[in-house]
């Protein structure tokens, strides 16, 4: 009679409970306070707002009205708790212990500051208890029931969540057919998970076939490749009467990015040799890198830091080296930057500072002397200050001020002048993005350049910039630049040259692998207090045939002409050239 008793007690609370829910009189804000499961982390709360579907639960309950009951349960997705809640009951009063009621969550107010909105059919308690504890919920499939998943997490993973299709445990059919679903609850996006669905997308997003996929290693990937070219150059000395020879090209590359979910790492190595056996002293390698790591302090604010590095050599009888040469001296150049940009709304506030070291080889004249260019070395420092303004989506104005300071190793140089200087410009532009079909960066300026040796004038003019990029189909594509610079120089009395480069390319794919690019240059030195003037244009055309994703097969022509008002130093050079890439 003991256990009888016992489990009469046990059971009548929750009798009593869904009686009272189940009645017509019962107020909304009662029947809100019903619920009597814990909310457990990793699992939705389950609420029994709608009572009087588990009314016939209990010992007085019909087969028609458990059925029905269970078949409305199912739909909502609440069933298979009220079942849990049900078995742990019934094993409570078995043993002969009465189990504790749970105390009901309280609402909460709608109004709340991060609350959803959007409500959950037939799951109110639910629904409140997300809104006051800030949960997330993965979107609901057309035609397909689902329980939601509240895991109490960050802004940012919230975030990158929201973006993810929902996962789900024990669905069986398709959007178009739905199919009877077993609410089992499945656990949020681990960090892996979210890493490979990024890299899923990103694949997904890299519609070309003959892309290059690259190798992972940890978190990074790592793309080589290294390429092998013959031909011919008609004057690899570059020079006005010069003779011409076979050439060997080869060059290799290496390409590195971070897969991280914030910050960003990136790499671009690339270095090559040009090898001319019937002219040997023009043989000369270049290459050029850098190392750029992007830190996200806060959804406005990050810090950028970079690395880089160039090779290359010197043309015997240019302005600066108007000797001959036994072999063409190299030139080092070095640097670093760090920098932050702050973009709090509309506007954009940037902030770098760089050191840039350039040094020169000694030079081995024809005579079999060496001239001594220890003089030339220098490094500079600068500073830039950008201030910008989102006008409008694809339109941003912003202003620019640059302040540096070149410093050289020697106080004279061979010709006896004092050439560390210090410099200002200031520029004013825009970067725009008209429909993605025309984006780029305009800008115009002026910049002056005051030498520590009062024999030198200011080194001073306009300094407009430009880089356009016009996607004219999906086929053809138009790259402009532009650009202008304060250069130095060696020439006894001149401070410098103002350089105004200007560059054009034509890409079109013919067919989905084979690509033909046309391009044309134009540089001009103006010398100041000094009459040279040296002038150089380029035009050629290349074609890249894409095998496969490791394989390119390349043919180049390239025509080069350099005319300048002081005689001697005119030349023209043609450069045509076949090879393979190879790629991973």
């Amino acid at each position: 009679m003991r256990q009888a008793l016992h489990t009469r007690i046990g059971v009548a609370p929750l009798v009593l409970a869904l009686s009272l829910a189940a009645s017509p009189a019962a107020s909304p804000a009662r029947s809100q306070n019903t619920n009597t499961l814990p909310l457990l982390r990793g699992t939705p709360s389950t609420s029994t707002a709608n009572s009087s579907d588990v009314s016939g639960s209990g010992a007085t309950g019909s087969a028609a009205q458990r059925g029905s009951t269970q078949t409305r349960l199912a739909q909502t997705g609440l069933a298979q708790n009220v079942q849990v809640g049900a078995t742990s009951a019934g094993a409570a009063n078995a043993a002969g212990d009465e189990p504790p009621l749970p105390a009901p969550v309280p609402p909460t107010p709608t109004g709340q500051a991060g609350a959803s909105t959007r409500p959950i059919p037939g799951t109110p308690v639910e629904a409140q208890t997300r809104r006051r504890f800030n949960l997330t919920t993965p979107p609901n499939l057309h035609g397909i029931v689902q329980r939601p998943v509240y895991v109490a997490t960050s802004p940012d993973r919230t975030k990158r969540q929201s973006q993810l299709p929902p996962k789900l445990s024990g669905v069986s059919g398709t959007p178009d057919h739905p199919a009877s679903t077993d609410p089992v609850v499945s656990p949020a996006y681990t960090d892996a998970e979210l890493k490979r669905l990024a890299a899923h997308k990103r694949e997904l997003r890299d519609a070309d076939p003959y892309a290059p996929l690259g190798l992972r290693i940890g978190s990074l990937y790592v793309t080589p490749s290294i390429e092998e070219s013959v031909g011919y150059d008609t004057n690899p000395g570059q020079v006005q009467s010069g003779k011409g020879s076979r050439q060997s090209r080869t060059d290799a590359e290496v390409k590195l990015r971070s897969d991280w979910s914030s910050n960003e790492l990136t790499a671009d190595l690339r270095g090559g040799y040009s090898y001319f056996p019937d002219v040997k002293g023009s043989n000369r390698p270049d290459g050029d890198g850098k190392v750029d790591l992007r830190v996200d302090a806060t959804n406005d604010l990050n810090f950028q830091f970079e690395g880089r590095g160039s090779l290359t050599t010197q043309q015997p009888g240019s302005v600066n080296l108007p000797q001959a040469t036994q072999s063409r001296p190299l030139v080092w150049g070095y640097g670093g930057s760090v920098g932050t940009t702050y973009h709090p709304g509309y506007w954009t506030y940037s902030l770098r500072g760089n050191i840039d070291r350039t040094e020169y080889e000694n030079a081995k004249l024809a005579d079999g002397t060496t001239l001594n260019q220890s003089d030339r070395n220098v490094t500079q420092y600068e500073l830039r200050a950008r201030l910008g303004y989102d006008l409008t989506p694809g339109i941003k104005p912003f202003v620019e001020a640059r302040l540096d300071t070149r410093q050289y190793d020697q106080t004279f140089d061979s010709s006896g002048f004092d050439r560390s200087s210090n410099g200002l410009a200031g520029f004013g532009g825009m970067a725009f993005e008209f429909t993605r079909k025309l984006t780029g960066e305009v800008s115009l300026g002026y910049g002056n350049r005051s030498y520590d040796d009062p024999r030198l004038k200011d080194l001073r003019g306009p300094l407009p910039e430009a880089s356009l990029i016009w996607s004219v189909t999906p086929l053809t594509t138009v790259t402009l630049k532009g650009s202008t610079q304060l250069v130095e120089t060696t020439l006894a009395g001149s401070p410098g040259a103002v350089e105004r480069q200007l560059g054009l390319e034509v890409s079109h794919a013919l067919l989905r692998n084979l690509i033909i690019t046309g391009t044309l240059g134009w540089t001009r030195d103006q010398f100041q207090a000094n009459p040279e003037r040296d002038t150089t244009v380029t035009a050629g055309v290349k074609a890249e045939w894409k095998l496969n994703r490791n394989m390119v097969i390349k043919a180049s022509f390239l025509h080069t002409q350099e005319t300048s008002n002081v005689a001697g130093r005119a030349f023209g050079e043609n450069t045509y050239l076949i090879g393979m890439r190879w790629q991973y």
